[in-house]
């Protein structure tokens, strides 16, 4: 007996959809918070780790709402360790334990529907710190849009993810 091959053509359906939306919106139609407006400035590295930061929470939940969770986790993480260009986000976030950036949850509005997706933020955060110097930018600037791609993928963040972060930076460049 054959195996059915309807959830492959949905799996198809469903990537040439994505792939359309990508495209349709690939020309510069979406506002990717302040990364976009830089006109050929360097990425400051507090615009960098927001970026990155609400692109990771923009995992399994809707997209304005990550962002604004995201936007919101970093201000609040500013304002509690005294850095309000987030230029230290990631070493705020990993300096804690693991179970301290667990039990601040909800303390931290609830960053992502699922707990697991602010947890994976943390272990995201102890590698930016070990691999980039704890600034996002490090991650994609001088590289390759694939480099940065590889980079992405070995934080954790997500085949989807990992690409959309990609695609914005292109379109924001």
């Amino acid at each position: 007996m054959q195996p059915s091959t309807n959830n492959e053509s949905n799996r198809d359906d469903r990537l040439q959809h994505i792939a359309a939306l990508l495209l349709e919106h690939r020309a510069g139609k979406v506002d990717w918070g302040e990364i976009s407006h830089l006109e050929g400035r360097e990425c400051p590295k507090g615009i960098a780790n927001t970026f990155l930061i609400c692109c990771l929470l923009d995992w399994q939940q809707d997209a304005d709402l990550a962002w604004e969770k995201g936007k919101n986790l970093v201000k609040q993480l500013g304002e509690e360790y005294c850095d309000p260009d987030a230029e230290k986000l990631w070493a705020t976030i990993s300096s804690q334990s693991k179970d301290a950036w667990d039990s601040n949850y909800e303390h931290y509005g609830k960053p992502h529907r699922f707990r697991k997706g602010c947890t994976r933020l943390w272990g995201i955060a102890d590698d930016i710190c070990a691999w980039f110097d704890g600034q996002a930018r490090n991650i994609w600037s001088g590289r390759s849009p694939f480099d940065a791609l590889v980079h992405l993928w070995a934080l954790g963040a997500g085949d989807q993810i990992s690409r959309m972060i990609v695609g914005a930076l292109r379109d924001s460049a």
